[in-house]
C-alpha cells in the first residue's frame, strides 16, 4: 500500500495518496512494524504538506516522532523534524520551523547523512531570513554552497 500512495502522489492523486498511505499506516501498526508504519508516516507527511494540509503535516510528524526517541530510527527521526519545520514555516511557525531545523541538521550531521543537509541547510536559511536573521542566513547560504559543491547536488527541495 505504501508503493501504491508513493506512486499516487507521483501522479498527483493525492486524495487516493493519502487513502492508501493512512491505511498502510494503519496495517503496518496493526503488524506492530514500527519502521513500516514511520516510513509510510513520512511519504504521508509530504503528502500532506503537498496539498496545503500543514496541521495534518504536523500531526503525522509528531506521530513518527515517538517511535524514534531514544536513539532509535535517528535518520528517519531527522526526516521528520525537517518535515516539521517545513509544516510550521508555512504556518507562519518560524521560530519552531528553525528549532525544527536545527535539529534536523544536528542529527544529519552526527550520522553523517549526506543527503540530509542539502534538503535542510537552504530552509533554514529562509527561516533565519524570514526572522530578520540576515547575518546566520547569509553563514548558512555559504555553508549550503560547499556543500552543493562537495556532493554534487543540484536541488534543495525534498
Amino acid at each position: 500500500m505504501t508503493g501504491r500512495g508513493v506512486c499516487r502522489h507521483v501522479l498527483s492523486d493525492h486524495r487516493a495518496a493519502l487513502a492508501d498511505l493512512t491505511a498502510a499506516v494503519r496495517l503496518f501498526r496493526e503488524l506492530g512494524d514500527d519502521g513500516g508504519a514511520l516510513h509510510a508516516l513520512l511519504d504521508l507527511s509530504a503528502v500532506y504538506q503537498e496539498v496545503g494540509r500543514y496541521d495534518d503535516a504536523i500531526d503525522v510528524c509528531h506521530r513518527g516522532l515517538e517511535p524514534t526517541s531514544g536513539g532509535r530510527n535517528s535518520l528517519d527521526r531527522s526526516r521528520l523534524l525537517r518535515g516539521l519545520g517545513i509544516a510550521c514555516y508555512e504556518k507562519g511557525r518560524v521560530e519552531e520551523a528553525v528549532r525544527y531545523y536545527e535539529e534536523s541538521l544536528r542529527l544529519t550531521r552526527e550520522l553523517h547523512y549526506d543527503g540530509g543537509e542539502p534538503k535542510t541547510l537552504p530552509r533554514l536559511a529562509e527561516a533565519y531570513g524570514a526572522l530578520g536573521r540576515y547575518a546566520e542566513a547569509t553563514r548558512v547560504l555559504e555553508q549550503c554552497l560547499k556543500e552543493f559543491a562537495r556532493s554534487g547536488t543540484r536541488s534543495a527541495r525534498p
